[in-house]
């Protein structure tokens, strides 16, 4: 059984671009980052651009760019731009007319198949982006602080302080979006 690795490289293209400090990107440099060829990417761009997650524009500089902050753009969202097909499918051909079960068995499991889709689609609404740049940056390390956007980052006083063994003078990405999480928590 093959499944598509679609949303896995969404993810990784949207990732890029969001370290990419707010500069636009092109689908060579997003395509050597995932390793795949650029066509595929553009692509796959195209249809989180049709979602409203990405942008682009042309000319010297242009590229690809997140056409939101992260923090609003949930794996959920990232799911339904680029994944078409069901999760579970059924048999492509009808079961025989004279079994009994088989005709049943599909329509039982149709449900359940929905059912499931619909509570693993619910998990990834809850999840954004810096949920997955957060984890991410934690395995790279001390990054820019200019990660998070917007004024609701509120940064507490000692945030410049060395956060990692290399000594590195500013917060790491995790430092920022934990604290971005921690605020908006606070909101709820």
């Amino acid at each position: 059984m093959a499944f598509s690795t679609r949303m896995a490289v969404a993810v990784h293209a949207i990732g890029f671009l969001a370290f990419q400090e707010r500069r636009a990107s092109t689908s060579e440099e997003i395509a050597r980052s995932v390793d795949t060829h650029p066509v595929a990417i553009r692509r796959l761009l195209a249809r989180l651009r049709e979602a409203g997650i990405v942008d682009s524009h042309s000319g010297p500089g242009g590229g690809w760019h997140l056409a939101k902050p992260a923090r609003e753009i949930t794996l959920g969202a990232i799911y339904r731009a680029v994944e078409h097909e069901s999760l579970f499918t059924l048999p492509a051909q009808p079961a025989r007319a004279d079994c009994e079960v088989g005709p049943r068995v599909a329509q039982v499991l149709k449900s359940r198949f929905d059912d499931a889709e619909a509570v693993l689609i619910d998990h990834l609404d809850r999840q954004s982006m810096v949920d997955v740049i957060v984890d991410v940056a934690t395995l790279i390390g001390p990054c820019p602080l200019s990660f998070v956007e917007g004024p609701e980052c509120d940064l507490p006083p000692d945030a410049a302080r060395p956060r990692s063994p290399s000594g590195h003078e500013r917060p790491t990405y995790r430092d920022v979006a934990m604290v971005t999480h921690r605020v908006d928590s606070d909101r709820d």
